[in-house]
């Protein structure tokens, strides 16, 4: 469950996604713009709802990381706590990939939602 690679801004991993997700789109095909397009400005209803979940959990590690309160773990899976209560929204936010997206694609949202997964210290694809 520990990682032993430095963690970055999950903000960075979000930004670093959507990049390498628009470069390879914009040259494959329209499924891929549209994606681009919803993510960049989301409708409102479901492309809205779930970008500002992804985006909430990405914050709400990077955040954690910055308590003044109490002396954060190197990453959220180290934390016995609030690592667990973490990973649970991570993973329903997963599920809720297979709901209407709108013009966004699942597959890249729940690459990316797992990618954040990995930056906390989860072995997120044998979950």
């Amino acid at each position: 469950m520990n990682s032993t690679a430095k963690r970055k801004s999950n903000y960075a991993v979000i930004v670093n996604k959507a990049t390498a997700a628009r470069s390879k789109v914009y040259q494959t095909n329209e499924w891929g713009i549209r994606h681009w397009q919803a993510w960049q400005q989301p409708s409102k209803g479901s492309e809205a709802m779930i970008k500002a979940q992804i985006v909430a959990l990405a914050e709400y590690a990077d955040q954690y990381h910055h308590a003044a309160n109490f002396e954060p773990s190197e990453t959220l899976a180290d934390d016995g706590y609030a690592g667990a209560y973490w990973l649970e929204i991570a993973q329903a936010i997963i599920k809720l990939l297979s709901m209407d997206l709108g013009r966004l694609d699942g597959g890249t949202l729940d690459d990316t939602v797992r990618a954040i997964m990995q930056n906390e210290g989860f072995d997120a694809y044998n979950l």
